[in-house]
């Protein structure tokens, strides 16, 4: 009982986050087939770079609450990496959405992506490449500019 009430106190708003994002998408990619007005592409998503601190911040605390448990506080801490983690995760997989349409990938090819991401983050072991290989490529973007056009 105590396991599960941690792990629930460590990803409720986590969960609520990803829920409430979930919904959004659902209801904008609903307002663009009925008007075909698309107001958002997953490949344009950008998190402005001075976020990676709020990125850094919750991770410092996780791990000082891992070595030492901070109570409360270390729930906070561990919700907003968890958040932040996938917003830098959404990041990553905007990246990679936009480098497939800039070489003109199929729109077939771009969902099988999707959902290759979708079944390794369900696969144990892959699932890593997912949780930390895609935020870790979405804050890469603060050095790497992916999605700038190249000047010849």
């Amino acid at each position: 009982m105590l396991a599960i009430r941690e792990i629930l106190y460590k990803n409720y708003m986590f969960v609520y986050f990803t829920v409430l994002a979930g919904c959004v998408r659902l209801a904008d990619m609903s307002y663009s087939r009925s008007t075909g007005v698309v107001r958002f592409t997953i490949s344009s998503f950008k998190v402005p770079d001075r976020f990676v601190w709020f990125l850094l911040i919750p991770w410092a605390g996780i791990l000082l609450d891992s070595i030492r448990p901070l109570g409360a506080l270390g729930y906070v801490f561990w919700n907003a990496g968890f958040i932040l983690l996938a917003v830098f995760g959404a990041q990553g997989f905007g990246i990679i959405m936009h480098l497939l349409e800039k070489r003109g990938a199929s729109r077939s090819l771009k969902r099988m992506i999707s959902v290759l991401v979708f079944v390794f983050l369900l696969w144990p072991g892959i699932n890593y490449l997912v949780l930390i290989g895609l935020p870790g490529l979405g804050v890469s973007e603060l050095w790497i500019h992916y999605r700038k056009p190249v000047e010849e």
